[in-house]
C-alpha cells in the first residue's frame, strides 16, 4: 500500500509512528521510520524523506538500537541520490554500511 506511493499508505506509516512516540515505544521506530523515508523519496517527497532519515539516524544513536545501522545507512544513501546529492556524498553512506555490515 505505502510502497506504491498510495497516500493513505503513507498516511498510515505516519499516525503509527506518531502513535508509537506518543507511547514512548522506541524499539524498531528508526527502521520503520527508514522505510517510510525511503518510500517518501520515490514519491518525490524529497525534504520529508531526508528529514525522516535524519532523525531515524539521531534516533539509532541516542537509543543504541544499531541493529538496524547498517541498513539505515543505505537508505539514506538511496534517499540522498533521490534527493540529488553529489555521488561521493551518496558513496560515503553505503560506505559506512559496508563497514558496520562487516563487524
Amino acid at each position: 500500500m505505502a510502497r506504491d506511493g498510495d497516500e493513505n499508505g503513507i498516511t498510515f506509516m505516519q499516525q503509527a509512528l506518531a502513535l508509537l512516540d506518543a507511547k514512548k515505544v522506541g524499539i524498531h521506530v528508526p527502521y520503520f521510520m527508514s522505510l517510510l523515508a525511503q518510500i517518501q523519496a520515490a514519491v518525490g517527497n524529497i525534504q520529508s524523506a531526508l528529514a525522516l532519515s535524519s532523525d531515524a539516524q539521531e534516533r539509532i544513536q541516542r537509543s543504541g538500537q544499531h541493529i538496524w545501522l547498517a541498513e539505515l545507512h543505505r537508505i539514506d544513501g538511496e534517499v540522498r541520490r533521490a534527493a540529488g546529492h553529489p555521488q561521493s556524498n551518496v558513496e560515503d553512506c553505503f560506505s559506512a554500511r559496508d563497514e558496520i555490515a562487516a563487524r
